[in-house]
């Protein structure tokens, strides 16, 4: 099996799969580094992963599935 995050992920789990706390989260939604939550219902919040993943990599310059070494991305393996 596969071992990845679901496709939506509530705020425990996104901080979990992240290490970060709930409130650093809601935080990176507020600094632009995390896209926002989407809504589902009243008190019910999810973020895509795919959406997170993208936002992510932004950060390094790097490519979904690809890691910063030095100054260069790399696909690894």
């Amino acid at each position: 099996t596969i071992n990845r995050p679901p496709a939506y992920l509530s705020c425990a789990s996104l901080a979990r799969e992240l290490d970060v706390s709930e409130t650093t989260v809601y935080d990176m939604v507020k600094r632009g580094v995390l896209p926002a939550p989407i809504k589902l219902s009243t008190g019910c919040v999810r973020w895509c992963w795919a959406d997170v993943q993208v936002a992510l990599a932004s950060l390094s310059g790097c490519k979904i599935g690809e890691r910063r070494v030095g100054k260069e991305c790399d696909l690894g393996g």
